[in-house]
C-alpha cells in the first residue's frame, strides 16, 4: 500500500506522534554538476541518486486511489513552505550547503532552516553528509526537482501573461 517507511513519514503539522529520526551518511559524496551557482541551461539531466524514472502519461494512468492521493496530498503539503522551498532552491543552485551557508544566503536562523531540512531529509528529498563537525546537505531526489521547476514556469506564465501556460507556454517546451 504504502512505498515511504513510516520512519519517514512527512511531519509537517506539530503533533504528538512518534518523534521522527534521520539518519546521517558519513560516505563521502561529490556534488554533482559544474559547482555552485549552476545556470539552469547547465543543469546536469539529474542531480542525485533519485533519478525520475520512465513513468506513463498522466493522461494514461488510472484515476488515483485514495492511497495514493494522500501520498500526493503529503508531498504537496512537503513542498508547500515557504522556507523549504526557499531551502531547495538554494541547494539546487549551489549543490551542496551546511547549514550556516544556507542560513546566510536564505537568511533565515539555524534553528528553522535545520528543523527543515530535518523535515527534507526525513522525506527522502535532501542527503545529509557529515563533514568534520558539519553538516552538508544536496537535494537527491529529481522528481522534486521537476516539481519545482515545472511549479515556478507555471507562477511565471500567470504572472507574465495573466494565465496558466497551454500547449504553448513555457511549460511544455
Amino acid at each position: 500500500m504504502d512505498a515511504m517507511d513510516s520512519r519517514t513519514r512527512l511531519q509537517v503539522q506539530p503533533s504528538n506522534t512518534e518523534k521522527k529520526h534521520d539518519t546521517l551518511s558519513t560516505d563521502s559524496v561529490a556534488v554533482n554538476g559544474d559547482g555552485p551557482g549552476i545556470a539552469a541551461q547547465t543543469r546536469p539531466p539529474t542531480l542525485g541518486e533519485k533519478p525520475c524514472p520512465q513513468r506513463p502519461a498522466l493522461q494514461a494512468r488510472p484515476l488515483l486511489t485514495d492511497d495514493q492521493a494522500t501520498e500526493l496530498e503529503l508531498l504537496f503539503r512537503l513542498l508547500g513552505n515557504t522556507t523549504r522551498l526557499k531551502i531547495l532552491h538554494c541547494l539546487v543552485r549551489e549543490g551542496e550547503l551546511n547549514v550556516g551557508e544556507l542560513c546566510e544566503r536564505i537568511g533565515l536562523n539555524t534553528q528553522a532552516v535545520s528543523n527543515q531540512l530535518r523535515n527534507l531529509a526525513g522525506n527522502g528529498v535532501v542527503l545529509a553528509r557529515r563533514c568534520g563537525t558539519n553538516i552538508h546537505y544536496r537535494v537527491i531526489d529529481d522528481c522534486v526537482l521537476e516539481l519545482l521547476e515545472r511549479g515556478l514556469c507555471q507562477r511565471e506564465c500567470v504572472v507574465e501573461r495573466g494565465e496558466s501556460c497551454g500547449s504553448e507556454g513555457c511549460c511544455n517546451a
